[in-house]
This record gives C-alpha cells, sequence and structure tokens, in this order.
C-alpha cells in the first residue's frame, strides 16, 4: 500500500523497490517504488501507425490545384480527396492536438498522403487551412494485389505543432476495390491526468492509467534468487533477506529464464493436499499401534519364560 508520500510499503515498514531503467537489473540500480495517484503527468507524441484502405477504383484527381496538397479553397476549385482521418496527438507539456489526414489519387496506383494541423482549419471546417501543409508523402501501391510497394514512402513525417518530430507509419496501408476504411491511428504519448489506477503485470512492470485513458510504464519490479533459499533470514512482513548462507542474490525479470511470474494482489494458497496428510497420519498411528503390541507381546512373553523357571 502506498504511504503518504506514494511510496509502496508493506505493514513491516519494508519498502518495494524497482527501477526505471531498461537493462538495470543490479542491487544499485534499484530504487523505492514511488506512486502519486494525484501527480500529474505527460508525454510528447512522436510516432504512430495507421493502415486504412484506399479505395483503388476511385477517381484520379487530374487538376493539381485540387489536390489536398494545395490547400485549395472551395470557393474557387473544390477540394478533390477520397479519405479523410483526423488523429490526436500530445505535446510534450500534454496539449493535444488534433491532425487531419487527407488521401487523393494522383495517378494509376499511386496516392499522396497529407497532414494539416486542424486547428488552422476554415470556419466552415477543412480546407482552406490558415498554414500550409505539416507534411506529405506519395505511396505506390502494386497493382497485383494492392499493397504498398516498398520503393515507396511507407510513412507520413512531420513536426507536431509546438511538440517534437511525428512519424506516422503507413506500411500496413493497402489499396484495394472497396471503400475507404480506416480504424483511429494508434499514437504514442498522452496528455495531463492524474492516476486513476495502479496495475502490476505478470512481468513486473508497474503502470498507471491516467484519468485521459493512456497507460504510463512507471517501474519494473525484479524478481531475486539465491543458491540456498533454505538459509535466508527471515524478516517481519514475509520478508527474506539474504546472507553468507544462502549466497548472492541474482536479479531478473518475471516470466525470462526461470524468474518465474508476478502475482498482483494474490496470495499464495497452502500447497498441502489434506487427504495425503490424512493418510499419512493414519498409517503413522496403525504403525505405531502395531509397533506397541510387538512389544507388549514381547513383554508377555519374558513373562511367562520367567514364571516356567519358578
Amino acid at each position: 500500500m502506498p504511504d503518504a508520500q506514494g511510496r509502496l510499503v508493506n505493514a513491516a515498514g519494508f519498502y518495494l523497490l524497482g527501477t526505471k531503467m531498461a537493462a538495470g537489473l543490479t542491487p544499485d540500480d534499484l530504487e523505492v517504488v514511488s506512486i502519486s495517484s494525484t501527480g500529474l503527468t505527460a508525454s510528447a507524441s512522436t510516432e504512430g501507425a495507421f493502415s486504412p484502405n484506399l479505395p483503388a477504383l476511385a477517381d484520379i484527381v487530374t487538376d493539381p490545384a485540387a489536390l489536398p496538397s494545395a490547400n485549395p479553397d472551395p470557393a474557387g476549385t473544390p477540394p478533390q480527396f477520397s479519405g479523410k482521418t483526423s488523429m490526436t496527438v500530445y505535446t510534450g507539456i500534454g496539449e493535444e492536438k488534433v491532425i487531419d489526414v487527407y488521401f487523393a489519387k494522383t495517378c494509376p496506383n499511386t496516392w499522396e498522403a497529407v497532414a494539416y494541423d486542424a486547428s488552422l482549419a476554415s470556419p466552415d471546417g477543412g480546407f482552406p487551412y490558415g498554414g500550409p501543409a505539416l507534411g506529405t508523402a506519395a505511396l505506390t501501391f502494386d497493382p497485383s494485389d494492392g499493397s504498398l510497394d516498398p520503393a515507396s514512402d511507407q510513412s507520413l513525417d512531420f513536426t507536431v505543432p509546438g511538440g517534437e518530430a511525428f512519424t506516422l507509419s503507413l506500411a500496413g496501408i493497402q489499396s484495394l476495390a472497396a471503400d475507404y476504411t480506416a480504424r483511429a491511428p494508434a499514437v504514442n504519448g498522452s496528455g495531463t491526468g492524474g492516476f486513476d489506477e495502479i496495475s502490476i503485470d505478470l512481468d513486473g512492470m508497474v503502470s498507471a492509467l491516467n484519468k485521459n485513458g493512456s497507460v504510463i510504464n512507471l517501474f519494473r519490479i525484479p524478481i531475486a534468487t539465491v543458491t540456498s533459499p533454505d538459509r535466508l533470514t527471515t524478516l517481519p512482513g514475509n520478508v527474506y533477506q539474504a546472507n553468507n548462507g544462502s549466497g548472492g542474490m541474482t536479479i531478473g525479470v518475471a516470466t525470462t529464464s526461470n524468474f518465474g511470474e508476478i502475482v498482483a494482489g494474490a496470495l499464495e494458497g497452502s500447497n498441502v493436499d489434506i487427504a495425503e496428510e490424512l493418510t499419512s497420519m493414519i498409517e503413522s498411528q496403525r504403525n505405531y499401534t502395531a509397533n506397541s503390541k510387538v512389544f507388549q507381546t514381547g513383554a508377555d512373553l519374558l513373562d511367562i519364560l520367567v514364571n516356567l523357571k519358578r
């Protein structure tokens, strides 16, 4: 349970240790796991993935002035495009930025992808935007199966307004004879929000679920083993300490090698088989009774022999 400073501590006052380092697996790398349920966090968006289907039978935009990359004004040249999706990204201070991504067919099996800052859209929404495109990409597809050609651009790269350089992977995009279909882009980063829930995975990763729905990895709890576990020093609160008899600690990541798993919020059940133990106890009682009768019979025979001599 957390104390007043958010540090995880057990009933005996021992603090839980973990590491923030990806490869920090020595005792010197460990630090007290501290979680503040009221703290605000934020992380900048730097990458994402998007894989819509672009309609292979869509009309080719023959007027360059009507392409999304030209930022056309509907009052003069109506914009032409076959698909549009908006996504939310974050700056380093947690500010949300909405990016509009357009797709237009420029030649047979060739498309352009264009990104705009949605905050610069016209009052009616969309074109014309009050600023240039954030980034563009030229996509070429294999006409035999609609897959993205290896020689084509594989991503749409731009800088998030007020944020970091961002790469939107388009490696899974395709162009088939179907309508424009797209799931929401998967984007990293998070806005500001207090921790709503804390979870510990099987591999020891301590994660916080923000109130805004994003998940942030905070610590990793390693597992320690020793050569002679039966010689560990027992401390209060179900805590064991290594000593010269037990041997030094070897620290590793749960679920790897032979380090097992971490199951949070669970108590280990008894590993005693009641039926087996009862059976063993009955067998021991019967053996004791049989042995007692042997001794009693021997004593009786000795008494008879002594009486015959008399």
